[in-house]
C-alpha cells in the first residue's frame, strides 16, 4: 500500500516548468478578468459606435489571449531543448564549430515539425506521443489562423481537407463558422489548460 501510494505523488516541476505554467494560467486569469469587466461596460454611444460589436471585440480579445497561451507553450518548448542541447557542445567553440551549432540549432527550433524532429532525434523524447498531441496540433492550427488569417483559414488551411481541420479545432471547444473561426470562454480555458499540462508532462520527460 505504502509503495502505491508513492507512486501516485505527482513529481515536482523544475522552476521553469513551474514558471511557465505560472504564465499561461496567468493569461488565462487576465482574461477572465477583463471579459467579467467588459460586460459590466455600458454600450458604446455617438461616434465610438463605429467600434466593432460586443461579439466582435470579444473575439479578438481571445484571439489576443489563444496567441500569447501558444507562445507561452512554443518558447517553453524551443528553450527547454537548447537548455539540453547546450551542454552537449564541446567548449570552447571554434568559431566553425559555433557556425555549425548555430545553424543546426536555427533548423532545430525553425518550426513545429522541426522541433519534434529534434526531440526525437537528441533527447529521445516523442513529443508527438503525448495522448493529448491532437489538442496540442489544433492550437497550433488555431494559433496559425490568428497570426496569418487575421482569425480565419488561410488559404492553405482552407485548401486543405477542412472537415478534418474543423474537427481538430473543435477539440479545444473553437468552431469554425465558413471560414471564420469562432473562440468561446472554454476555449480559451481549455488552451491554458492543456498547454499547462503539456508544460508538466515535458518537464518530467527531460
Amino acid at each position: 500500500m505504502a509503495g502505491a501510494k508513492m507512486s501516485s505523488v505527482r513529481p515536482m516541476l523544475s522552476a521553469g516548468a513551474e514558471q511557465t505554467n505560472r504564465l499561461l494560467m496567468s493569461t488565462l486569469a487576465q482574461y477572465i478578468r477583463q471579459e467579467a469587466l467588459w460586460t459590466s461596460y455600458p454600450r458604446p454611444r455617438g461616434r465610438l459606435s463605429v467600434l466593432p460589436t460586443s461579439s466582435a471585440s470579444r473575439q479578438i480579445r481571445a484571439q489576443s489571449s489563444l496567441m500569447r497561451l501558444a507562445s507561452i507553450v512554443e518558447a517553453h518548448t524551443v528553450h527547454e531543448l537548447v537548455k539540453y542541447l547546450e551542454p552537449q557542445v564541446p567548449k570552447p567553440m571554434s568559431s566553425v564549430l559555433e557556425d555549425i551549432y548555430a545553424s543546426a540549432e536555427d533548423r532545430a527550433i525553425g518550426s513545429w515539425p522541426s522541433i519534434i524532429d529534434a526531440y526525437k532525434r537528441w533527447p529521445s523524447v516523442k513529443i508527438d506521443k503525448w495522448d493529448e498531441w491532437k489538442k496540442m496540433i489544433a492550437i497550433q492550427d488555431a494559433r496559425n489562423a490568428i497570426a496569418h488569417g487575421v482569425g480565419e483559414l488561410t488559404r492553405r488551411q482552407a485548401r486543405k481537407n477542412q472537415a478534418t481541420l474543423t474537427a481538430s479545432l473543435k477539440l479545444i471547444g473553437i468552431a469554425v463558422n465558413g471560414i471564420q473561426l469562432e473562440f468561446s470562454d472554454s476555449a480559451i480555458r481549455e488552451v491554458a489548460n492543456v498547454s499547462r499540462r503539456f508544460v508538466s508532462w515535458l518537464d518530467d520527460q527531460m
